[in-house]
């Protein structure tokens, strides 16, 4: 009986240690690396959206000039730009849809109303989008007669809005610039620490994933070009500009919230996919989609949180950033913890 006993303990020591040491493997560390080990299925690689190389540029793309080293770029694969996941959420169809309640949030659109309406030249544009990336099943885009209002005033952001990456840190005493826009350029600089981000003028994104740190930068960044393209920078008040950072931010949980719900959606739908049509899993792999899911999923309310709060900040105009940092820039700027 002691025997019996004895062997059962150990069969539950094994299967602990197995299991603990699949789940460090799964999902602490480089989960690429994992899969190269053959610890979970490469194919799952899809949902991770806390993965440097997948999210995280590594290499200058786009518009360079501002960057300080402009040898730094390559031929090879690299984390994209933003933009075209930002589109594709506005102008995809499934997509849109999906997300169209947080878009008609009403100081959303009414901070819209002032940005021209597209004409026949901005429907040529329009119509040579030729790819676009989706985060839901593949589905065609929008037809320019079919946009909305919403739609209509981003095209004419989107339009005119330049991207760009460099791979360096912008620092300067206790502060760092993870983002910039050039209003003058109508250009959104982002830059190797956006991807690291902790808190921005009070909103902290700290326990998100990097897809969310990194895009809910550049969805600020690119917040500052939807005010340009409304007009809001021409002769303002002190005012005025101190609030530019808060309506930025603001801009930015809108979009990260949609990009929040759309991801959760893509893990979903190919976790499931992926169950449904393999018959033999991997000892990981299950765990690890249990823990992607359930990791991520409150992603979307803590953004619908940070954009209840910014939007009372914004209707009573009261949250006025003092930015006493080396630049003078429409951007991120985060000060740096204290060792």
């Amino acid at each position: 009986m002691m025997f019996f006993r004895f062997a059962v303990y150990c069969l539950l020591f094994i299967f602990v240690i197995v299991n603990n040491g699949c789940n460090r493997n799964c999902y602490s560390g480089s989960v690429s690396k994992a899969a190269k080990k053959g610890l979970i299925d490469s194919n799952l690689l899809i949902i991770e959206v806390n993965s440097m190389e997948a999210i995280c540029p590594k290499f200058a793309q786009g518009d360079i000039s501002d960057c300080l080293d402009k040898t730094i770029q390559s031929t090879g694969y690299d984390a994209p730009l933003p933009d075209d996941i930002v589109l594709s959420m506005f102008f995809v169809k499934n997509q849109y849809e999906f997300c169209k309640d947080i878009y008609n949030d009403s100081i959303f659109k009414d901070n819209l109303k002032n940005i021209p309406e597209p004409g026949k030249a901005d429907s040529v544009w329009y119509s040579k989008i030729s790819s676009t990336v989706s985060l839901l099943a593949i589905d065609t885009l929008c037809s320019f007669r079919e946009l909305d209002f919403v739609q209509r005033k981003m095209l004419m952001v989107f339009k005119s809005t330049k991207w760009s990456y460099c791979p360096e840190r912008m620092s300067s005493g206790q502060y760092i610039l993870h983002g910039k826009y050039d209003d003058k350029l109508k250009k959104i600089s982002l830059y190797k620490t956006a991807c690291n981000a902790e808190k921005i003028y009070g909103a902290s994104v700290k326990e998100t994933a990097l897809i969310h740190k990194f895009y809910f930068i550049s969805a600020h960044e690119f917040g500052h070009s939807i005010d340009d393209h409304a007009g809001r920078f021409l002769n303002q008040s002190k005012e005025d500009q101190s609030i530019n950072e808060v309506r930025a931010n603001y801009y930015g949980f809108v979009i990260t919230q949609a990009l929040s719900r759309l991801v959760n959606k893509m893990i979903q739908n190919n976790s499931e996919a992926y169950l449904n049509s393999v018959e033999l899993v991997k000892n990981c792999d299950r765990a690890y989609i249990n823990n992607t899911i359930k990791k991520w999923a409150h992603v979307e309310k803590h953004f619908v949180k940070l954009l209840n709060e910014t939007r009372v900040s914004l209707l009573s105009r009261t949250d006025k950033i003092s930015n006493n940092s080396p630049w003078k820039v429409l951007g991120c700027i985060e000060k740096i913890k204290e060792k």
